[in-house]
């Protein structure tokens, strides 16, 4: 059997936590600069504001009803996910990371009487401990927990919790359930199902296996077989090495300024590269691209790509790299939304040989500045210290002014209690 725990309205329930005067009262959360609606509470829902619309066009409509407001704060729900895992690792010892509010568990090796009991006792402990409402679906297959998740979240006479484990009740779930909402299909390829007739599940589990692979490729024949109880889809379980790293921003206003890209990109891969060091890991290539809003006069976007030989996680040799790759990049003229990093051929240090790695400038005198300045970073805040080359006044940064405060993060945003 398979588990997954889905946090319920994760973004708008994270602010509660520490807010418990928002307690049943509407809330949204913004995605920053961009200010489109990303995350509602129930109450919000229930008002009738959808996912994914520009603040601009509700602003009055919020102002008159009261809801409360804020700009997405990626430290704080990275923070209390983290601390959701822990709770789930208490639970079992086959755990998978899926998304930031999504856990995958894997149940094969945990000695379980009761599935239900079994998931009723976690829900209780992440609400009891943490304040936050999950979704627990439990079936033989991680498609159909993730079906039974979403029943869980829908009908409460289940309490959070539902395990679809029954012949007759998945039968009938999949005679309901459209195609274009069952996992790894979506609104992409639900359509062109569609339009061969396939309208819910059980259409679908009915098909020959040319027509799946023709429609849907290898992955949805797994799926297929998936929704039939077979499992095809294992846990990535904890601990795996990440395969790359992107880290890019919004900027709080266009830029124009090749200065400000440069202070930006140079930012963005230093932290990259204590995210490296942090996992002791070393990359093999990287890219950087830099974008225009897709709804500007004049658009530009562009990317380029280098090799880093010897691999390395030294921040001074990738910072470089990237403000000569902007450089390259640069078109005067244009009003810039965003710029990024994308480090990937990622592999533990451990195996680059001894050799090659010192060549790359990283001796002992090398390695302690840049372990000092993680370190120092680690203790008093993101940016305490860094490279010159990133700024210090950052005008390109980010708009925060509707952001919580970062509780778990940042001594000086501790709460506080009178």
């Amino acid at each position: 059997m398979f588990a997954i725990i889905d946090c319920n309205n994760f973004y708008a329930s994270c602010e509660r936590i520490f807010r418990p005067d928002l307690k049943n009262k509407p809330i949204i959360v913004l995605s920053n600069n961009d200010g489109c609606v990303v995350a509602r509470s129930n109450e919000s829902k229930r008002l009738g504001i959808s996912m994914g619309i520009p603040f601009f066009k509700i602003r009055d409509f919020v102002k008159e009803r009261h809801i409360n407001v804020f700009f997405s704060n990626y430290s704080l729900y990275g923070n209390i996910s983290k601390w959701i895992v822990g709770v789930v690792c208490k639970f079992a010892s086959c755990v998978e990371i899926y998304s930031i509010d999504e856990v995958f568990v894997d149940l094969h090796y945990q000695r379980i009487k009761s599935y239900l009991k079994w998931g009723n006792e976690l829900r209780y402990v992440i609400n009891a401990w943490l304040g936050m409402s999950v979704s627990i679906g439990i079936a033989k297959t991680k498609t159909l927990a993730k079906i039974a998740c979403n029943v869980a979240k829908k009908d409460k006479k289940y309490n959070g919790v539902y395990c679809l484990d029954k012949k007759e009740e998945i039968t009938h779930i999949l005679k309901r359930l459209p195609v274009s909402e069952i996992w790894g299909i979506g609104r992409r390829l639900g359509p062109k199902l569609l339009i061969e007739g396939v309208v819910t599940a059980s259409d679908l589990i009915v098909r020959d296996e040319n027509f799946i692979k023709s429609m849907l490729t290898v992955a949805g024949l797994r799926t297929v077989l998936e929704l039939k109880g077979v499992s095809c889809i294992s846990i990535a379980p904890l601990g795996k090495i990440r395969k790359s790293i992107v880290y890019s921003r919004s900027f709080g206003k266009r830029v124009t300024n090749l200065n400000l890209l440069e202070e930006a990109i140079s930012s963005y891969a230093s932290s990259a590269c204590e995210i490296l060091r942090k996992e002791v890991l070393v990359a093999g290539n990287m890219s950087v691209y830099l974008t225009t809003s897709k709804h500007a006069t004049y658009r530009y976007s562009n990317m380029k790509n280098i090799s880093l030989d010897p691999l390395t996680n030294d921040t001074g040799k990738i910072v470089n790299g990237s403000i000569k790759i902007i450089k390259d990049l640069f078109k005067t003229g244009y009003q810039y939304k965003k710029v990024g990093i994308y480090l990937w051929g990622i592999v533990p240090a451990s195996s680059v040989r001894k050799e090659l790695y010192s060549q790359d400038g990283l001796d002992s005198r090398r390695k302690l500045i840049l372990n000092t300045i993680d370190k120092i970073n680690a203790k008093w805040g993101v940016g305490s210290m860094g490279l010159l080359s990133s700024g210090t006044k950052k005008e390109w940064k980010m708009k925060n002014e509707m952001s919580s405060p970062r509780y778990t993060t940042r001594w000086d945003e501790l709460c506080l209690v009178k």
